[in-house]
């Protein structure tokens, strides 16, 4: 009889001890052995997990049996430990022989902790973060490493300080070392301390790992090493004097980072421009550490020394103090003066206010800038004039002024302001009457006044039209349909007459016609109409005119009579003479000549005065047409 195991680890989980029995196929049912199971560096059951004493027993006819001792994970870096399992007592079996096995239990366990320093890290370095392992060198390893803002401090940002880690970390077979490079960003900026931790944790099915969860976690201090170096001004200004040197200082400003010396060069651009004029010395600093120009403030990297001549700049004016101009005109130009010395560059500033006029609705600009250069005399500012023609107005005034932006030079006070006068550019007519109400018959028109109002300044032109109403152009009055009347520049207004037809005919009432300004495209402007009442004067006369009328109808009754009594004496003569046949007229013309109204043609188509009844008259006959208004009072 024997008793046999194998080394095991703490990850197996388990050991299993083989006994092997007798030989002979007549071994008794129920057969046993008693195993005797003892620590010798491994504890029970801090090691493994077991009775002392165990009774095994044996099938019918098998020559072996096993039992499987549990071995404990304890996840402790240690050393390999050992426990023996010995027989002890058995029942008809014999020819024991060995019976004692010692079962090595082989430490897997490892401790993995990050090294703490180094603990800072410069802009734009590599940080080395160490893991390490102790124990377990004969297996494999997995940790997870993560890197992350420290939201504890000044926290650094993933991504824009530092590079952001997400990572497994294996350690093989007899690996105790790992060296995991994080980068470390330059961002540029001028910034206080910044802050990151890199950690590590246990993936997700851990079975021989243990963290040293005092050294699981280091906090990384970034550094800053930047800094930018510029001058305190970037202009400065200075006059020379005759016959003597002028020292002028300029100074450098760092900021940021103070603990690297920093080596600067100065360049020297003079810009002469005009002998005796103004000139411009610049100064240039760059860097030769630390990349150069990069630690150089962009907007502090040159400083301009303006060195000023003594000479007169000269005085400057308006070429004059008000101006007219059209609202048409689109832009308006005005002359600035520099007589006398013309030494030097001068910046002058325009300034447009309002007075009646408003920006931006009258003129666009508020402010100009003009610089004269060295022995420039003149200049133009150019201000755009906006001709609003729907707004009916007056003249509107707006107001330049002129100073110096410039340490030299000067303004004339008597003509530092001008006034600009914009004339409204836009003309307005309109009709009236002294007579709006006018009597057919006197005296036989009406005067119609056009006035002009706005711009009288330009030459132009109107164009009317009459409108009928129950007065007619074709009876009543002479009216047109497009009459056009030009005014020169300077003329307010024009008068007219339209003629007005006394038509004798009775109606009895007042009658009106319309009179309108056209615009530019041929239509009507209602505001402009002008209404014209004719009153009928026919059939109206005094008592005297009446008794003079009822005379003549007397006299001119008798005289019917007498004519009546000779064409009664003519057609008995007629009937009496034989008959004369004449062409009868298939159409009866009415006739209408310089002398009386003729009486009704004949048969024979002979024309009879009314009155004497004697024909016929020496004119020539004409066809008249009867209107509408005629056949009606008819």
């Amino acid at each position: 009889m024997a008793v046999s195991t194998q080394d095991v680890t703490e990850r197996d989980g388990g050991v299993e001890i083989i006994i092997i029995g007798d030989s002979s196929p007549y071994s008794p049912l129920n057969a046993w052995v008693d195993l005797e199971i003892s620590p010798v560096t491994a504890s029970n059951p801090g090691d493994y997990v077991a009775p002392d004493v165990v009774r095994v027993y044996f099938g019918e006819g098998a020559d072996s049996t096993s039992i499987v001792i549990p071995i404990v994970n304890d996840r402790e870096v240690e050393e390999n430990e050992t426990f023996t399992v010995t027989i002890v007592g058995a029942d008809n079996l014999i020819h024991a022989t060995d019976i004692v096995t010692t079962v090595n239990i082989i430490s897997d366990d490892a401790l993995i902790w990050i090294v703490q320093t180094p603990d800072q890290v410069i802009e734009g370095d590599i940080f080395r973060a160490t893991v390490m392992r102790e124990g377990g060198d004969g297996f494999q390893h997995e940790v997870h490493l993560n890197t992350s803002s420290d939201h504890d401090a000044d926290g650094a940002t993933t991504g824009v300080d530092f590079e952001a880690l997400s990572m497994l970390v294996v350690f093989n077979t007899n690996e105790y070392s790992k060296v995991i490079p994080v980068q470390i960003y330059e961002d540029g900026e001028i910034e206080d301390l910044e802050r990151f931790r890199i950690s590590i944790s246990e993936p997700n099915e851990v079975i021989d790992l243990t963290l040293d969860l005092t050294r699981n976690i280091i906090i990384v201090d970034i550094l800053d090493d930047d800094f930018l170096i510029g001058f305190d001004q970037i202009l400065y200004e200075i006059t020379e004097t005759t016959g003597s040197d002028t020292d002028v200082q300029v100074s450098l400003t760092r900021r940021g980072n103070l603990s690297y010396p920093v080596t600067v060069f100065f360049t020297f651009c003079a810009y002469n421009f005009l002998p005796e004029f103004d000139e411009i010395l610049q100064v240039i600093v760059r860097s030769n550490t630390f990349g150069g120009l990069d630690n150089i403030a962009p907007n502090r990297r040159a400083a301009n020394i303006s060195i000023s001549d003594d000479d007169d700049s000269g005085t400057f004016r308006f070429e004059d103090t008000s101006y007219t101009v059209d609202e048409g005109v689109g832009i308006f130009n005005a002359r600035i003066l520099r007589p006398g010395a013309t030494a030097g560059y001068v910046t002058l500033l325009v300034t447009i206010s309002p007075a009646t006029a408003t920006y931006p609705e009258d003129y666009r600009q508020e402010e100009i800038l003009v610089e004269f250069a060295p022995e420039q005399d003149e200049a133009t500012v150019s201000i755009v004039i906006v001709a609003d023609n729907d707004i009916q107005e007056g003249n509107e005034t707006f107001i330049m002024s002129l100073t110096v932006q410039s340490q030299f030079g000067t303004v004339d006070p008597d003509y530092d302001e001008a006034t600009v006068t914009i004339l409204n550019s836009r003309s307005f007519f309109s009709l009236s009457t002294n007579s709006p109400t006018v009597v057919e018959s006197e005296p036989g028109y009406v005067e119609v006044t056009i006035r002009r109002s706005g711009s009288i300044n330009t030459d132009t032109f109107v164009s009317l039209r009459t409108v009928d109403g129950t007065a007619t152009h074709s009876g009543d009055f002479q009216g047109f349909n497009i009459k056009t009347f030009s005014f020169p520049s300077g003329t307010a207004e024009l008068t007219f007459r339209i003629p007005i037809d006394d038509n004798d005919f009775e109606e009895n009432k007042e009658e009106t016609f319309s009179v309108y300004v056209l615009s530019g495209d041929g239509q009507m402007i209602q505001d402009s109409r002008l209404i014209i009442t004719i009153i009928d004067d026919d059939g109206r006369a005094d008592p005297l005119s009446r008794a003079a009328i009822i005379g003549i109808a007397v006299g001119v009754g008798s005289l019917v009579i007498i004519g009546f009594i000779a064409g009664i004496a003519c057609c008995l003569l007629l009937i009496l003479r034989p008959a004369r046949r004449f062409p009868v007229p298939r159409e009866r013309p009415v006739l209408r000549g310089p002398g009386p109204r003729p009486g009704p043609i004949p048969q024979y188509g002979i024309p009879l005065d009314l009155v004497t009844g004697i024909g016929p008259y020496p004119y020539q006959p004409q066809v008249r047409t009867h209107s509408h208004k005629q056949l009606k009072r008819g």
